[in-house]
């Protein structure tokens, strides 16, 4: 019978926090800082579902986390069944255990938040996670309150399986999963590996093994993954090196490439299927393969990271994701301010005064530093920290005075007064 008390300790262990953002969110609470304006700001941001642009992997975002402004980054990403997907973070100017990382797979039902499925462990600036089911998930980044802190953000994916051909990799596949056999009377339930009689056949993974002949495969193996509940299917052998009810380590060499079976009159290949009980057949593709792209490069100008910049075209578009294709957002026009906090590839993401959110592209950036023309105002002009009637009035500018313009915004305008101030006046475009 359970007492009382370990019924209580078993539910404050339910309500216990299980990641560190989590735990790191309760003890805000805990000191009363949630309910602060910066905390209030901190908590909001984690709510990234709806802001998360969908990038292609691999991706690479090189950004700043502002003291000041409490922000989250984050990315919508796809993920194949038996892919593994990876982000990595490294850090300038603080401690790695100030940062965390979550992963969260995006439910099917709209209306419900996606679902936590793994987290970074604190002080580890990197979180992997296998995939079973292809999927959507959100990745999402974020520091301590009160941190300033520049990153670099990597994700990309890897199979989860070892490649079953020595010395070769996808390229050697010549037959894909689903592909007709038999002139349409079968499928292929199964990729083929093209490489010479004798290659070393690989163990993908640790597991028992059973070997067998049949009319179609040959000389066989199966390797048991119990992990993953699935069996691997190694088929057309030359050779089989293992009996059954042997252990093979993942690496281990089971057979030998050949064409055995119905493969007789085809050069010899390494037939590898993959089985799950109550399932059947399932394409090894993405268990198998490494995406060739590699990591792009962030070619865009990282000093602007951080900072308020404009645009230097005529017009140009607030892109949803980046890319040259991507839905356009918005379209802005010349001289439009943005705060920039990230780079990926040649594409700022930008935040506007309005808290609208987009990439533009860095070729249509400049810096604030030379004056767009000169603003006269008379008698008494309210200087606000936004471009909003309702933000908070920095200074108040009494007589004339004929004010530098650094940008616009809606109907407002980004003077620079006497002392070298910066603030929004009403007045623009």
């Amino acid at each position: 019978m359970i007492s009382g008390c370990d019924a209580r300790e078993r539910l404050q262990d339910s309500l216990r926090p299980s990641s560190p953002h989590e735990r790191y969110a309760r003890s805000l609470h805990e000191a009363g800082l949630d309910s602060t304006a910066l905390g209030r700001q901190w908590s909001a941001s984690a709510i990234v579902w709806d802001a998360a642009p969908l990038v292609t992997l691999p991706f690479r975002e090189t950004g700043y986390f502002a003291a000041d402004i409490p922000r989250a980054a984050s990315a919508r990403i796809q993920v194949r069944r038996g892919q593994r997907v990876v982000a990595e973070v490294q850090t300038q100017g603080s401690l790695p255990h100030e940062i965390f990382i979550d992963l969260f797979r995006v439910s099917l039902d709209s209306l419900d938040a996606p679902e936590r499925v793994a987290s970074a462990a604190d002080g580890v600036m990197r979180l992997d996670f296998e995939s079973n089911q292809d999927t959507e998930f959100i990745l999402r980044i974020q520091p301590e309150l009160l941190r300033g802190i520049g990153y670099t953000l990597n994700v990309f994916t890897e199979p989860v399986l070892a490649f079953p051909v020595s010395g070769k990799d996808g390229r050697a596949i010549q037959s894909r999963f689903g592909a007709d056999r038999d002139a349409g009377r079968r499928l292929h339930k199964g990729i083929d590996i093209f490489a010479p009689r004798g290659t070393p056949a690989l163990a993908s993974v640790s597991g028992r093994v059973s070997v067998g002949t049949n009319n179609l495969g040959g000389k066989v193996v199966f390797l048991r993954d119990d992990r993953r509940n699935l069996n691997l299917y190694y088929a057309h052998l030359d050779t089989q090196l293992v009996t059954t009810g042997d252990h093979a380590n993942a690496g281990d060499t089971l057979g030998l490439v050949g064409n055995t079976g119905n493969a007789r009159r085809t050069p010899p290949h390494l037939h590898f299927g993959i089985y799950s009980r109550g399932e059947g057949a399932i394409d090894p593709y993405s268990f198998l393969v490494i995406p060739l792209a590699p990591v792009p490069a962030v070619t865009a100008d990282t000093s602007f990271i951080g900072s308020l910049a404009r645009i230097s075209a005529r017009r140009t578009t607030l892109s949803r994701l980046p890319g040259a294709r991507s839905t356009e957002a918005d379209t802005l026009l010349r001289h439009t301010v943005f705060r920039v906090v990230a780079a990926t590839e040649r594409w700022y993401r930008v935040t506007l005064p309005d808290d609208r959110s987009g990439f533009v592209a860095a070729a249509s950036t400049e810096r604030l530093r030379a004056t767009i023309r000169f603003h006269s105002v008379r008698g008494t002009t309210t200087v606000r920290d936004r471009p909003n009637p309702a933000a908070a009035v920095t200074t108040v500018i009494t007589g004339n005075a004929r004010l530098p313009v650094l940008g616009t915004f809606e109907n407002y305008l980004l003077v620079e007064d006497a002392r070298g101030g910066r603030g929004w006046i009403a007045g623009g475009p």
